[in-house]
């Protein structure tokens, strides 16, 4: 009986993450997320094209503020700094929600060195370097849509 709940519980997760991309998810609209209970405002980029772009050329990122790649199907998407002015933290989502691989605190001198995950995910998200640390964030831990 717990496992049955423990599966529909996650099943209402996935459809509502998946719900606020299909829904919101146009690569320049702002979404809200949770991760770990603590809020952010994240632009979504669901393109190809905007999926190349991320945040490079960007100035700054606001400190609730971040960037979410949505992919159609679980990927080993690698990163790298190529044009961006400033540190992140990327962290790397499955399909149900939950984080399996964070990089912290990646500076733009990286470049040109790519992130790769051992394991596929459906969504990344970019955020500054340093939130992860001060938001006690782990690999395990749940993204959901607000």
């Amino acid at each position: 009986m717990r496992a049955l709940v423990f599966v529909l519980l996650a099943a209402v997760l996935l459809l509502g993450f998946t719900t606020l991309i299909l829904m919101n998810g146009s690569s320049s609209e702002a979404s809200t997320i949770s991760v770990k209970g603590f809020p952010l405002v994240v632009e979504v980029a669901d393109t190809q094209e905007a999926r190349q772009k991320g945040l490079s050329g960007r100035p700054s990122l606001e400190e609730n503020e971040g960037m979410l790649f949505v992919y159609k199907e679980p990927e080993r998407p690698g990163f790298w700094m190529k044009d961006m002015n400033f540190s992140l933290d990327i962290l790397w989502i499955d399909e149900h929600g939950v984080i399996q691989e964070i990089a912290e605190s990646i500076s733009p001198d990286s470049f040109p060195q790519r992130f790769l995950p051992e394991t596929v995910a459906s969504y990344i998200l970019e955020v500054n370097a340093g939130w992860v640390e001060r938001h006690g964030i782990e690999a395990g831990d749940s993204v959901i849509s607000k």
